[in-house]
């Protein structure tokens, strides 16, 4: 966790030239280390998004969190993990948002436009959903119970985990995840 919290550094004061070098000795460095990337993969497929077989939500059993799912571990910190693997394979130089960088992967890549499309999109979705659930329990919103969501929003959320889903099985082949168990 702490080596991908890393690789999202930005620069918020002093010469940014010195966080465009790091940047740039970062790419080489992966350069020469391919199997970097399938690591950094492998860590964005430890968090699988909470559905059932049959498509229900998986929640916590028991604790403080009893019957809610927690959106930003298990659908918001996938996306995140994926974009920044992608970000990386495709140097991209900016230090943007998790939305920033899917959709500047989707412009440089016709093959995973439609997905990071999508990606971007069900982020975006699941920080609205966060804030508003936040707002409305005087919290983080970080924990939420799927009782509460009204027929749109459960088929909305649940159609962002497919995404996740979807992401997570583009990342285990294109960085031939299979070879690293």
């Amino acid at each position: 966790m702490n080596t991908t919290i890393f690789f999202d550094f930005r620069p918020v004061a002093g010469q940014e030239a010195l966080a465009d070098d790091l940047k740039q000795y970062i790419f080489a460095e992966i350069e020469k280390n391919e199997i970097f990337l399938s690591f950094l993969a492998k860590n964005a497929l430890q968090n699988p998004p909470p559905l059932s077989f049959f498509r229900s939500f998986i929640v916590e059993k028991g604790g403080t969190h009893k019957d809610e799912f927690d959106i930003k571990a298990r659908a918001m910190m996938p996306l995140t993990d994926a974009a920044r693997v992608l970000a990386y394979e495709f140097k991209l130089k900016s230090y943007g948002s998790t939305f920033a960088r899917f959709e500047e992967v989707a412009r440089l890549d016709k093959n995973l436009a439609p997905i990071c499309e999508s990606a971007a999109m069900a982020y975006e979705i699941l920080v609205r959903q966060r804030a508003i659930h936040g707002l409305k329990n005087k919290n983080s919103g970080r924990y939420i119970n799927p009782d509460h969501f009204n027929k749109l929003e459960r088929q909305t959320i649940r159609s962002t985990f497919k995404t996740i889903e979807k992401l997570q099985q583009i990342l285990e082949v294109r960085y031939r995840l299979n070879l690293l168990r």
